[in-house]
């Protein structure tokens, strides 16, 4: 059976890909490239800069068990979500300068985000989070896996002899939201922004839309796909068939293929950039690695290292990081020449990204002030597009508003009906506080925006928004 496959994604879509002799683009220039490295033994996590970081710009306080996957990453809150090889989920928190595990044990895990975890214990699907919120749901048949989207929901994919049983859950309810079965089909693949499957056939692939589990037409390869992985945009899909002396390259929008690359023999497995710029292909024998690149979509390298679950891969900067012996190396897909080395590297578990939470800030930011208000109910649904900076800055509070506090909004919606606004806010309630409505003034027209704080900081304000498990939005100053 195909192994499941989730691709996290952490840049750019593929349409920046460079060519085939083209140079890599680069990430922005607003965040710094970093590499976390953690003895593959288990032992002290460090973060250095990327690439040539002599010392530490942080260590973990506690040992680190040995990581068996690195899930993703958490930007606001500067956390990864890692699971140890004992099957233990665990973050490791920049920020915050420690390293949490939880006791539960998951056969499998995933996380969309870094921040919430959703994984399998037997027939159970859980979803665990830093603020200890607890949500679980039982399935008659054990699933084969969980695939997490960015909106808060979970997908979950019960492989049983009549096909692939897809059902969406959203926590916190306690119930599946939808379902579908697609006949003779086993999970195979994810988008990186989880709004495609790809589930494997006895002669190809099936699309499913998560949105509303609609399934596509069958795709023909003639055979059974030996192993697929998405695009990090999920505009394509990259496929070894048959013999899998060549990459079928499909057109998930069309659910048609788009072409057909010629490799240089055999291969086995796939891994892509999660910048879309280069595909790595392994070779059936020895430790051979060739590198497509996407844009080109043409065999751009051919070069050698030991496969793991970690390594080769394609760092922030455009560059090949791969196993050489004992040591690890920078090597260049265009140029085809290495760029710098780091003995003994081959010892740790490596992961490369990209954050600016090491920065300082250049100065400290002023205080700032907003009002806040409550509003009477009926009920409309008419959508207010996003104020200007000039509106928010103009915020008028109604009568009888608190009086003006300092700290961070987390606003949920701005809406054109008062009562429309009323009842969002009444439908959501946060540790015991429920949201209101603030009325902010667009010329003549007024806004009703649907608020929870303040809160001292953002990263109180972060966790307030996502422990709501709705949309929202971070805001300094008058909402």
């Amino acid at each position: 059976m195909l192994a499941a496959l989730f691709v996290a994604a952490c840049g750019s879509p593929d349409r920046r890909a460079p060519g085939a002799a083209g140079a890599p683009a680069s990430p922005s220039r607003t965040t710094d490239q970093l590499a976390l490295r953690v003895p593959r033994a288990g032992g002290l996590a460090r973060v250095l800069a990327w690439p040539g970081g002599d010392s530490a710009l942080w260590t973990s306080p506690t040992p680190v068990p040995s990581i068996s996957a690195v899930l993703a990453f958490d930007d606001e809150d500067g956390a990864f979500s890692v699971v140890d090889t004992g099957g233990h989920p665990m973050r490791i928190e920049l920020r915050a300068g420690r390293v949490l595990t939880e006791r539960v044990r998951l056969t499998e895990a995933r996380s969309a985000d870094g921040w919430a975890t959703f994984g399998l214990a037997e027939r159970v699907v859980r979803r665990l989070t830093p603020t200890g919120e607890g949500w679980a749901m039982s399935f008659d048949h054990a699933p084969s896996t969980v695939v997490p989207t960015t909106d808060g929901a979970v997908l979950v994919v019960v492989n049983r002899p009549d096909g692939a049983h897809v059902y969406r859950a959203r926590p916190p309810a306690p119930r599946v939201a939808d379902s579908v079965v697609v006949a003779g089909a086993t999970f195979g693949a994810a988008t990186s922004l989880g709004d495609r499957l790809f589930l494997v056939t006895r002669d190809g692939l099936v699309g499913v839309r998560t949105r509303d589990l609609k399934a596509g037409p069958p795709i023909a390869l003639g055979g059974p796909p030996r192993a697929l992985v998405a695009s990090p945009s999920g505009d394509r899909v990259f496929v070894l068939a048959g013999v899998s002396t060549a990459l079928v390259v499909i057109d998930r929008y069309r659910d048609v293929v788009e072409q057909t690359i010629t490799l240089p023999g055999a291969a086995t497995a796939l891994r892509v950039d999660p910048l879309g710029r280069w595909l790595l292909v392994r070779a059936a024998e020895g430790n051979g690695v060739w590198v497509v690149a996407i844009g080109a979509m043409s065999l751009a390298a051919t070069t050698t290292s030991e496969w793991r679950d970690d390594l080769p891969s394609v760092a922030p900067d455009g560059l090949l990081v791969r196993v050489d012996g004992d040591d690890v190396e920078r090597w260049d897909p265009v140029t085809r020449e290495g760029r710098s080395r780091y003995p003994g590297g081959a010892a740790d578990r490596w992961h490369l990204f990209t954050w600016n939470g090491f920065r300082k800030p250049a100065k400290e930011a002023e205080p700032v002030e907003f009002a806040a208000s409550s509003a009477d109910s009926a009920l409309d649904s008419t959508r207010a597009p996003e104020p200007s900076s000039e509106t928010r800055s103009g915020a008028v509070a109604p009568t009888g508003a608190p009086p003006l506090t300092r700290g961070f909004i987390v606003s949920f919606a701005t809406l054109l009906s008062n009562g429309a606004a009323d009842s969002t806010a009444r439908a959501i309630t946060v540790e015991g506080e429920q949201a209101r409505v603030v009325v902010v003034r667009n010329g003549a027209t007024s806004i009703y925006r649907v608020v929870l704080g303040p809160y001292a900081s953002r990263e109180v304000a972060v966790r307030i928004g996502r422990t709501a498990r709705r949309d929202y939005w971070i805001l300094e100053g008058a909402p």
